[in-house]
């Protein structure tokens, strides 16, 4: 009996302490605790989710003049080649024992992805994207082109004629990544056995060894693979690259 009234008197002194102002402070703080931590929780999860997954407009197919006519007087025989970034993961001993997707530059600046070639007018195009911080590095100025591109294949022909389509994703009101779906023109993969895009810095002095980055994005020994082609609309509006002085003579 005694230990009955114990136990009561244990739940009336817990009911009353909760009925405290004390009592409510601490519900309230853990409650406000519970919050904090899933809202910190969902906020990593989006951004891996941005970091790991670019919007589907970023890195679908661009169809400039020539290559939508090509397609267009040809449905049926036109080709639309895919390629992903590969590098071959080594062992202690140096042997390649299997391969592993890398799409990050040298330096780790900027990502390139979703890499397309079409065979019958020779044009190869990919996306590249860079964070704000990368921006700010190289540039001060907020609205036009911070790089210009240049691809140099393994027989050292030189390919400086693109167009692109820009593109911004945005994080809580802020400016997270900047993309360019790049469209080089009069790429010719026959015989090439490799394809390296050099980027530079608009306003750099563009010689041999002036670029800020580079990665190759074409290895004969990993071959492109057919993509199926969704039916384009029309011609997508692209944009001439910057005109840098220079730039086209680089040998």
């Amino acid at each position: 009996m005694a230990e009955e009234n114990k136990n009561e008197s244990y739940y009336e002194e817990y009911d009353e302490y909760h009925k405290k102002p004390h009592g409510k402070i601490y519900k309230t703080l853990r409650t406000l605790l519970i919050v904090i931590v899933a809202a910190l929780i969902l906020f990593v999860f989006v951004r891996i989710h941005i970091n790991n997954h670019a919007p589907k407009n970023v890195e679908a197919t661009v169809w400039d003049s020539e290559a939508y006519s090509a397609y267009t007087a040809d449905r049926d025989g036109f080709s639309l080649l895919s390629y992903t970034l590969r590098s071959y993961y080594s062992d202690d001993e140096g042997e390649a024992t299997r391969i592993i997707h890398n799409s990050m530059t040298q330096n780790e600046h900027i990502k390139i992805t979703a890499i397309e070639y079409m065979p019958d007018v020779k044009k190869l195009q990919f996306t590249v994207r860079y964070n704000e911080a990368t921006a700010q590095k190289y540039s001060d100025v907020d609205e036009g082109e911070i790089f210009v591109y240049m691809l140099i294949d393994d027989k050292g022909n030189v390919y400086t004629d693109y167009s692109f389509k820009s593109f911004t994703q945005n994080f809580l009101g802020e400016k997270l990544y900047n993309y360019r779906r790049l469209n080089f023109s009069d790429i010719n993969l026959e015989e090439a056995d490799s394809v390296t895009l050099y980027i530079y810095d608009i306003n750099s002095s563009f010689t041999e060894d002036g670029y800020i980055d580079k990665i190759v994005i074409y290895d004969r020994e990993l071959p492109f693979e057919n993509k199926e082609i969704n039916t384009p609309e029309g011609e997508d509006a692209l944009t001439p690259a910057p005109v840098t002085r220079g730039f086209s003579q680089v040998k």
